[in-house]
């Protein structure tokens, strides 16, 4: 028994193997002959249709299934898209009982006719697909073909919001001899839409939507169609916000830091050109991403041109500041308006404090203030006499002739009592005020014979020929209204007055009496250390004089400064935020798998 079932089974593997290997030779022969009797006098060059009059429906559809780039400069977008071709064609049809059951044929795309459609919007020259795949044929006669293609279509760019952009390229298809009466397009399974089934992600461009919209251009008389997909994208913009918006955002505000830099740095005009400079950088990048066009002014462009107006605002305003820093008394005079308006208002409104001034600086501006003093006060006890020091020093400033009080110290007050009348006029020349000194109206040289004739008539006092002239002749060409000063300075604080006739009074001889006369006169070499010392003192007030309209100037550019400052802070914020968020999409969140679900065409 064992040996006949291991026979019986040996030959049912045996029949078994050879079924195995004969069937797909009957395949073969079955899909053969239904090759050779489909394509026994099939001609591929004319339209499959049984009547001239009748015209092949081709159902046309387009699966998106990658954005590859989108090139602004040249207005391209380069996508990689499965067409898809529907017709029917009546010599193919075959039934499948007769050929074993064969449902389907793919055959090469040459062997069949097929509907010469193109994209019309082609920008590389290449109208044809990038790989002939086969075509499926089925029993009733249909024909699919789904050849995929690259395709470099033309797309003009919108720049006026860039890069916060939304762009919509256009994909047009048609036949490129066939007219509507003859081929005539229909979308595929009524898909108003571009497939999206197996798109792959950008990382640049965001799909929107992508409608499709079927042409005809005369109902009636159907002569042309054609279909046309709209692919409308949208920006990613976190690259070109790293990249290009922050850098020209810190730039600009970096323009308003030159206000704040010091006049004296030397640097702000530097760092306004450097600024400019960097500017142009950014303009000539941008020039180069998009294209050419004078349709529209972009976005980025708009906010660099406005950038670059504001920078050389700056720099012409900076050097009208460094100008007015460095002016002086001796070549402007300020204007009464700039004084009030940028050292009384502008600073309060600005809350800007300057420093406080010094008492001398005090002193000097108070109005009315005499700066040229009579000499010094007589001292108690020291016979009336001038001394030197204390005459050059009286005569440097009010504030050195009436010091401020110090505590613990003493005040010396002058001599008070009753002055005896001055002495008579003498050749014409008006008498001497009580005090002693000549009258301010009267000019030097009156003051200077005044001074000599009061001398004269002083009894005791006679200098003798020699020294006389010496004197003179020393003093002659050094005649200053200091000089003189101190000598009419030295009769009213260390002579007395003449009394009538030219006799001394009661008090001059008591004061003659008590103190040496020699002390009542300068030697010639003690009048040109006067004069030397009043010299300096006089420099001294006019540098200081200097020094403060120079400080003034200094502190009206310090408050234009400060009010371009202000201002362009102000006007560079509102810009930028007026500029940038003058885009429609800046803000809006795009969910791509959302978009890709609802045009997933199931």
């Amino acid at each position: 028994m064992a040996s006949l079932y291991s026979v019986v089974s040996f030959a049912l593997g045996c029949i078994f193997l050879s079924f195995i290997h004969v069937m797909p030779g009957l395949c073969s022969q079955e899909e053969e002959r239904l090759v050779r009797d489909l394509f026994r006098g099939y001609n591929k060059l004319i339209r499959p249709v049984q009547n001239m009059t009748q015209k092949v429906e081709v159902a046309f559809g387009l699966a998106f299934i990658q954005l590859i780039n989108v090139n602004e400069k040249n207005q391209i977008m380069k996508s990689n898209v499965w067409l898809r071709l529907v017709w029917n064609d009546y010599q193919l049809q075959w039934d499948e009982a007769d050929y074993g059951g064969i449902s389907v044929l793919r055959l090469p795309p040459d062997k069949v006719w097929k509907p010469d459609i193109v994209l019309f919007n082609n920008a590389d020259g290449n109208y044809e697909v990038r790989y002939k795949s086969n075509v499926l044929i089925y029993p009733d006669g249909e024909v699919l073909w789904v050849p995929p293609a690259i395709y470099q279509s033309s797309c003009t760019i919108d720049v006026t919001y860039f890069p916060f952009d939304e762009q919509t390229c256009i994909m047009k298809f048609g036949s490129w001899t066939f007219t509507g009466d003859q081929v005539a397009l229909s979308l595929y399974n009524s898909k108003d839409y571009v497939d999206l089934s197996d798109y792959w992600k950008s990382g640049t461009w965001d799909i929107i939507e992508v409608p499709a919209y079927l042409n005809i251009y005369n109902e009636s008389t159907p002569t042309e169609t054609d279909i046309t997909f709209y692919i409308t994208i949208r920006r990613k913009t976190l690259f070109y916000t790293v990249n290009l918006i922050l850098p020209t955002v810190l730039i600009s505000f970096l323009c308003v830091l030159v206000f704040y830099l010091p006049a004296e740095a030397g640097e702000k005009v530097t760092l306004g050109i450097s600024i400019l400079l960097s500017l142009v950088v950014f303009l000539l990048l941008v020039s180069k991403i998009l294209p050419p066009t004078s349709l529209v002014l972009p976005l980025i462009a708009k906010y660099l041109l406005f950038t670059f107006i504001m920078n050389t605002v700056s720099i012409l305003v900076t050097v009208v500041i460094i100008n007015w820093n460095f002016r002086g008394p001796r070549t402007h005079s300020m204007p009464r308006w700039i004084r009030i308006m940028f050292l009384r208002y502008l600073p309060m409104i600005l809350f800007m404090r300057r420093p406080k001034k010094t008492r001398l600086r005090w002193m000097m501006e108070i109005p009315g203030q005499n700066r040229r003093v009579p000499g010094p006060p007589t001292y108690p006890g020291g016979g009336g006499g001038l001394n030197m020091v204390g005459a050059g020093v009286g005569r440097l400033d009010p504030v050195l002739s009436s010091p401020p009080p110090l505590i613990g110290a003493k005040h010396l007050s002058p001599p008070t009592g009753p002055l005896p009348p001055p002495p008579p006029p003498t050749s014409g020349l008006p008498p001497l005020p009580p005090g002693g000194s000549p009258p301010d109206h009267l000019d030097i040289k009156n003051k200077i014979e005044i001074m000599e004739l009061s001398d004269l008539h002083h009894p005791s006092c006679k200098l003798n020929q020699s020294r006389q002239g010496s004197f003179e002749e020393e003093d002659d060409d050094d005649q200053s209204p200091l000089h003189h000063d101190m000598s009419h300075g030295s009769h009213h604080h260390g002579m007395p007055p003449m009394g009538p006739g030219g006799g001394m009074s009661g008090n001059m001889g008591a004061i003659r009496r008590d103190s040496d006369m020699s002390d009542m006169f300068l030697t010639p070499e003690a009048y040109r250390a006067t004069q030397a010392v009043e010299f300096i003192a006089e420099h001294l007030r006019n540098e200081d004089e200097h020094v403060q309209v120079r400080e003034d100037w200094k502190f009206v550019a310090m408050v234009v400064d400060r009010l371009q400052l202000y201002l362009f802070f102000i006007i560079t914020t509102i810009g930028t935020v007026g500029i940038l968020m003058d885009a429609p999409f800046i803000f809006e969140y795009v969910d791509q798998d959302k978009i890709i679900d609802i045009f997933r065409g199931k």
